[in-house]
């Protein structure tokens, strides 16, 4: 994963071409072509040439392809149902305000004193 302010290094078309077709000469390997040439990471030329031979583009992208990224947003198809989700979301709130209220009113000591005197 990137980190923050981390900037990525882009290499030319041109370039990759010239990375990929030094590699397939085959006199050297991933690592010496990488090294050679200066890429960071011998693993970035192993996908170049996969891509290459697969015959698919060098620059995709893979990300923002959802369109429901992020927090799910519910849409209802009547006003009455949407009325119906906010009272149980309500509801739902309600009901963990008052197990609070219960934690602050009853100790742990005052329910087992109440079970021995009853």
């Amino acid at each position: 994963m990137a980190k923050k302010g981390q900037v990525f290094q882009s290499y030319s078309e041109e370039f990759k071409v010239e990375a990929i077709q030094a590699y397939l000469k085959g006199v050297e390997s991933y690592k010496i072509v990488a090294e050679r040439l200066g890429i960071a990471n011998c693993t970035q030329l192993k996908v170049w040439v996969k891509k290459y031979r697969n015959g698919e583009p060098f620059d995709t992208r893979k990300g923002a392809t959802s369109p429901l990224k992020g927090r799910p947003r519910s849409t209802f198809a009547s006003i009455e149902e949407e009325r119906d989700y906010l009272k149980a979301q309500v509801d739902y709130l309600k009901s963990g305000i008052q197990i609070c209220k219960w934690r602050r009113a009853w100790t742990t000591r005052q329910i087992c004193h109440n079970r021995r005197t009853t």
